[in-house]
């Protein structure tokens, strides 16, 4: 029987009854989520960041036609 890494592991866990290791979410700088908090106080929507070593994005949710208007109308 020929297995890959990945399904030795797989049955390994199987056998020892472990749990798959679950990858841990980096960690997030506290001033990134003070923007983040303060972009979505700011604009009444949900805001995301992802920051990065050379930069990062920002994504505005909206939820309607009316939200983008709004939302158009607080950025201009």
């Amino acid at each position: 029987m020929s297995l890959s890494v990945r399904q030795a592991e797989e049955l390994m866990r199987k056998l020892t009854g472990q749990k798959p290791i679950k990858a841990k979410k980096p960690f997030r700088n506290a001033n990134v989520n003070d923007v983040e908090k303060r972009l979505q106080k700011s604009l009444g929507t949900k805001v995301a960041l992802k920051h990065g070593k050379k930069g990062g994005t920002v994504t505005i949710y909206y939820y309607s036609d009316e939200d983008l208007d709004a939302l158009l109308d607080k950025l201009t």
